[in-house]
């Protein structure tokens, strides 16, 4: 096993008590989910239905926003996205899905548009009409993480968006900008459906920048996962879809995701989930050639989950634990994770998740991040915008080794597991350090750490796919001193 020791050495600065903000004023109204893009100091926030846009200061508004600026007349989108041009923050796009309704002709459809500012909100352009994705009065299958869109770092707005059924296909992935051909992503001889479709662009210090399009599809009953990729000029073009994992005989929902990351050396990391597994990393160092399992970059499977690269070395995760409250975490290799605080000051007041696809977004020098969501804490459902503190570690600055004091092992997490739980400990000295897992007969059933150790703060996974549900014991020992504590496997 890999020691991962050196990133939780450092001391994580967080902010202790967390500090967020209402939005909205909708004193009763509809609100979708929201999504976030930040500009310079700026935060931009948009949600569907009453569809809105919010601008105000990256620290927080001073008070709800009565009079919200509406980007375009539409009828009631709740799938959105927004992007800012990190080169020109006045520069802002948004896609969304709508409906229209011809009073005359009785003709209806739904279609994915996209719309412009380029005076930081104050105006916007007339929307251009990307697709048709539906004809008649029902959107069967919404997804609410598409569409997408995001600015690339020569100004280009690239979209993409997922076509239901129109005159000429059905079931099918699409990316394009405003004034260009749109470009068929998945297999143009296969109309089986297309769930869990993630979109990144990256630039890796300055053009041309990378886009990658991921996505799930369920073929012969099987959870498939795809990945295209390509650089970007002024036109973007990908290349071949590339089969990352066949997951077997189990389910993509609309709440499932994908996601990839590519490095200009040919790594890539892809993370999806589905039914059965996930979060789970898949990574490749060919160009996608071929994949092998990279782990689990979150145990929980049926709640909400959010990943994104913060710099060229580290990741973050926005997760909603067991109590209902939003909690981000950094990585640098997307399994060990170091907790770093909650974004929502009132405990349990986060709703509406499910399919929500919340972002979560760093400003441009890594100290901070935010994310926007949907809450009742005031008696029905408002947006709140949440900012936390990044550690040191990421922002560049020089930070001193946290030394523990004591020997201590940590209750896992979580507990109850199925299969999968995290197990942390620390120690003061360096020794020889073991780490076992027994059952409740004493017998040896995972040996996970038999190595000399600095003293430090670790975290360990341990995969009990392997083991039938029961109680079992961990032991820890180091030197003359060790600890044992109680875990149950339910599944």
């Amino acid at each position: 096993m890999k020691n991962f020791t050196f990133f939780f050495l450092l001391i994580f600065t967080i902010t202790v008590l967390p500090q967020d903000f209402q939005i909205s004023n909708m004193n009763g109204g509809s609100v979708d989910a929201p999504h976030i893009a930040i500009g310079g100091n700026f935060a931009n926030v948009i949600f569907g239905t009453n569809f809105r846009y919010f601008r105000f200061d990256i620290n927080g508004p001073a008070s709800p926003n009565d009079n919200p600026i509406t980007p375009a007349v539409n009828f009631a989108p709740n799938t959105t996205d927004i992007a800012v041009d990190k080169n020109d923050t006045n520069h802002i796009a948004i896609v969304y899905d709508d409906f229209h309704h011809d009073g005359t002709t009785g003709f209806s459809f739904y279609a994915t548009y996209i719309v412009e500012s380029t005076d930081a909100g104050t105006t916007w352009d007339t929307p251009t009409l990307l697709d048709t994705i539906a004809f008649g009065n029902t959107l069967d299958n919404i997804l609410y993480n598409i569409p997408k869109v995001k600015i690339s770092s020569n100004g280009l707005a690239i979209a993409l968006w997922r076509v239901h059924a129109n005159s000429n296909d059905t079931n099918a992935v699409y990316i394009g900008y405003r004034y260009g051909s749109k470009i068929r992503v998945d297999n143009p001889n296969n109309s089986d459906l297309e769930l869990a479709i993630g979109l990144t662009v990256e630039d890796h210090n300055g053009p041309p920048d990378w886009i990658t399009v991921s996505y799930g599809k369920m073929e012969n009953s099987h959870a498939k996962f795809y990945l295209a990729y390509s650089k970007i000029g002024v036109n973007p073009s990908l290349s071949t879809s590339y089969l990352v994992k066949d997951d077997g005989q189990t389910f993509l929902t609309s709440d499932h995701f994908t996601k990839a990351f590519i490095d200009t050396s040919g790594t890539i990391k892809y993370l999806y989930s589905d039914f059965s597994h996930g979060p789970n990393i898949a990574v490749s160092s060919d160009w996608g050639s071929s994949w092998q399992d990279g782990g689990v970059a979150e145990a929980h499977k049926y709640v909400f989950v959010a990943f994104d690269r913060i710099s060229p070395s580290y990741y973050i995760k926005l997760f909603l634990n067991d109590s209902n409250d939003l909690v981000y975490s950094v990585s640098s290799n997307l399994i060990n994770w170091q907790e770093g605080g909650k974004l929502n000051s009132s405990s349990s007041s986060v709703t509406g998740m499910a399919g929500s696809f919340i972002d979560i977004k760093s400003d441009a020098a890594n100290k901070f991040i935010v994310s926007a969501w949907i809450d009742n804490r005031t008696g029905s459902d408002e947006i709140f915008y949440g900012k936390g503190a990044l550690p040191n570690i990421v922002t560049g600055i020089k930070e001193q080794k946290l030394i523990p004091n004591k020997f201590a092992l940590s209750q896992n997490y979580p507990n109850p597991f199925n299969p999968s739980t995290k197990i942390k400990y620390q120690i003061s000295e360096p020794g020889f350090v073991t780490l076992n897992v027994y059952d409740v007969m004493g017998k040896l059933v995972s040996r996970l750490v038999n190595k000399q150790q600095a003293a430090g703060l670790y975290q360990i996974n341990f995969d009990g796919s392997n083991l039938s549900s029961g109680i079992y014991f961990y032991r820890l020992s180091s030197g003359n001193t060790a600890d044992v504590k109680k875990m149950i496997l339910l599944r």
